[in-house]
């Protein structure tokens, strides 16, 4: 009996330091892709999905919302950042970055990608 209780305690901590080693790799989660972004209030990916080029920025934020960033690149273009990376306290995970790129008001482009930073 003593012999199974080590073999399962064992077998629990083996899990819990996988588990822990997994999430500090800031590795990609299947099961879970977006367990490290915070997202912006009001944020919905159906809503970004549908944002295009040619989307004015009061519209841009009607559909979406306040973005969590923006950023004034040096040629006067905006970032919208609808994301960030953080959201999971007890690991470090690659993180879903969403973004619209506007200039001159109007959106000239839609960045979909995963960081891992």
């Amino acid at each position: 009996m003593k012999i199974r209780i080590r073999i399962l305690l064992m077998g629990a901590l083996a899990s819990a330091l996988m588990l822990w080693a997994y999430g500090h790799l800031e590795a990609y989660c299947f099961f879970y892709p977006g367990i490290d972004t915070k997202y912006s209030p009001g944020f919905k990916q159906s809503v970004f999905n549908q944002v295009v080029v040619g989307t004015t920025a009061a519209d841009l934020e009607r559909k979406l919302g306040k973005p969590l960033l923006v950023v004034t690149n040096e040629s006067g273009s905006q970032e919208w950042s609808f994301t960030d990376d953080g959201k999971c306290w007890w690991g470090d995970f690659a993180w879903l970055h969403r973004a619209a790129i506007l200039s001159n008001g109007i959106v000239v482009s839609i960045e979909r990608s995963i960081r891992y930073d």
